[in-house]
C-alpha cells in the first residue's frame, strides 16, 4: 500500500467525506477505512451528489447495505490512526487522476465519488447493485456535474 497519500490537494467537503469514513469505521467497526466506508462518507459529506444516482434510489437502501458490508465485532477507538484498505487506496490515488483529468487541482467529493464508481470493490460493487443503481448512468451524471462546475 502507499503509505504517501497526501490530502493538501482535497477541498474541505473531499476531507469531510474522509472523516465521515473514519467515524463510519468506529461506529461499525473494521480495522481500515474500506471504500464502502468511504462511499457512506462521501454520501454524507455531499448531499448534493445524491441526486446524481441513477436511477434515483432509496438512499437508506445503499446505505444499510455498505453498513452491513463494514460491520465488525472490532471497534476501533477514533484516537487510533487507520490505514486505508487496498480499494480504498486505489480510489483516493485515482480521484486525484479524476480532478486532473478535468483540468482541476482540487480534489471534491465528486471526484471521490467518479473514482470509488470506477475502482470499486465487489462488496461495495454489490450494494450499488442491489440498490439498483446504473453506475454507467451515474458516472455520466457526476460527469456533467463536475464538467458543470458545480
Amino acid at each position: 500500500m502507499d503509505h504517501n497519500l497526501t490530502f493538501d490537494r482535497y477541498t474541505g467537503g473531499a476531507r469531510r467525506a474522509l472523516f465521515y469514513a473514519r467515524t463510519g469505521l468506529s461506529a461499525h467497526g473494521g480495522a481500515a477505512i474500506t471504500d464502502s466506508h468511504l462511499l457512506l462518507g462521501i454520501l454524507k459529506a455531499a448531499p448534493e451528489l445524491v441526486p446524481l444516482i441513477r436511477p434515483r434510489v432509496q438512499i437508506q437502501r445503499l446505505s444499510d447495505c455498505l453498513v452491513r458490508a463494514v460491520a465488525a465485532s472490532s471497534r476501533l477507538p477514533t484516537t487510533v490512526e487507520v490505514p486505508f484498505d487496498a480499494a480504498a487506496e486505489a480510489a483516493l490515488t485515482r480521484a486525484a487522476d479524476v480532478a486532473e483529468q478535468f483540468g482541476q487541482v482540487d480534489v471534491t467529493p465528486a471526484h471521490l465519488f467518479l473514482a470509488v464508481l470506477e475502482t470499486t470493490s465487489n462488496v461495495t460493487g454489490a450494494c450499488l447493485q442491489s440498490a439498483g443503481i446504473d453506475r454507467t448512468a451515474t458516472v455520466e451524471a457526476v460527469t456533467t456535474f463536475v464538467r458543470d462546475g458545480r
